[in-house]
């Protein structure tokens, strides 16, 4: 009887130690594994170290110069130089951003009368924005962002937009899109030009230093608006070249189509 028990012991402590269960706590589980997702057009840089800091005797014949050993992690970086096209892209997006954001409040201020605006209006909440966005915009009007102009709005990109002055459809939409074009007495030969000034890419940061050194204030004030003129400076091709003839590279080369897979100068 006893060797039968001893038997029954010594197998239970080998099943319990052989159990797959890893106790109670056994984190929070991925519902799907991650991967590092390598950017569109860029190369992985390995990460390393090296030591910064003088290594040979100074002047005075000492070794007084500090020096320290840096940590660099792994990061992507561009292939290839960012071409005038490839940059093109992004202005137009930046450009037609703006433009799709003024006709979208203007046609919200008109209450969508004019046909011409409410095309451009934003987004119907009953259409493709999810049940939390009709939510929001039923009883709040917003989804809250009041550091954006749309206040978390989503504008409708399905619209084309009209560039050919001759083919505007009302004074609304011609309003909209003279507030982008450069003032009559700065443009000649009757050619209304985009106003680079007026191209501003606008996003926001969080202040996380400041938020640690000043624990419990509002969040609200260590959000950052920074806005940059991301229009390239077609000036350089004077401004950097003197007793040169570069004047029809300050003209055509970031928009002539000739000079589409060249990198994109005076950024």
């Amino acid at each position: 009887m006893k060797k039968l028990t001893l038997i029954v012991l010594i197998a239970s402590v080998v099943y319990s130690c052989g159990s797959s269960s890893k106790g109670q706590l056994t984190g929070v589980k991925a519902k799907k594994k991650w991967y590092s997702e390598k950017p569109f057009g860029t190369v992985l840089i390995p990460g390393g170290s090296f030591t910064m800091g003088k290594q040979d005797e100074d002047i005075a014949g000492s070794l007084s110069t500090p020096a320290r050993t840096v940590t660099v992690t792994p990061f992507y970086m561009d292939e290839t130089e960012i071409t005038n096209s490839e940059y093109r892209q992004f202005v137009f997006w930046v450009r037609d951003s703006i433009i799709r954001t003024k006709l979208a409040m203007l046609a919200e201020e008109s209450g969508g009368n004019t046909s011409s605006l409410s095309k451009y209006k934003f987004k119907d909440s009953t259409k493709g924005g999810g049940v939390y966005y009709k939510y929001m915009m039923d009883n709040y009007g917003s989804l809250g962002d009041i550091n954006s102009p749309t206040e978390g709005k989503v504008l409708d990109w399905t619209e084309d937009l009209i560039f050919d002055t001759n083919e505007f459809p009302d004074v609304y939409y011609a309003e909209v899109m003279d507030s982008m074009y450069l003032h009559t007495d700065e443009t000649f030969n009757g050619k209304r030009i985009l106003d680079a000034d007026k191209v501003v890419y606008t996003y926001f940061t969080f202040d996380n230093e400041e938020a640690a050194r000043h624990k419990g204030k509002d969040r609200k004030s260590f959000i950052k608006k920074e806005e940059l003129n991301i229009y390239p400076d077609t000036t350089v091709w004077v401004k950097d070249f003197n007793y040169s003839y570069n004047d029809p590279m300050h003209q055509d080369y970031f928009s002539h189509t000739a000079y589409d897979d060249y990198p994109v100068v005076g950024v």
